[in-house]
């Protein structure tokens, strides 16, 4: 059994937010963030919980959900690669 941490999603976000290329994946999360923080430096910062001036793949993945964005992991992975 794997112990590995799982993000889950709401069934409905899966599937729609799985973008063709990562152009339209940054737009779409941008816009969703954007609603909330008009400055990327304050959309780092939420992100950025720590505090640490780093951002890892979880710490993006766990703010996007308090956001309530919503994409795949597989975006997620494409984010950071």
């Amino acid at each position: 059994m794997s112990h590995r941490n799982h993000l889950s999603y709401p069934k409905e976000d899966r599937a729609r937010s799985d973008c063709d290329d990562v152009q339209n994946l940054l737009e779409f999360v941008w816009n969703k963030i954007s609603g909330k923080y008009k400055t990327v430096s304050a959309a780092y910062r939420f992100l950025d919980y720590k505090g640490k001036g780093k951002l890892r793949k979880k710490d993006f993945a766990e703010g996007l959900q308090k956001l309530r964005v919503f994409i795949s992991k597989r975006d997620v992975d494409r984010v950071f690669d």
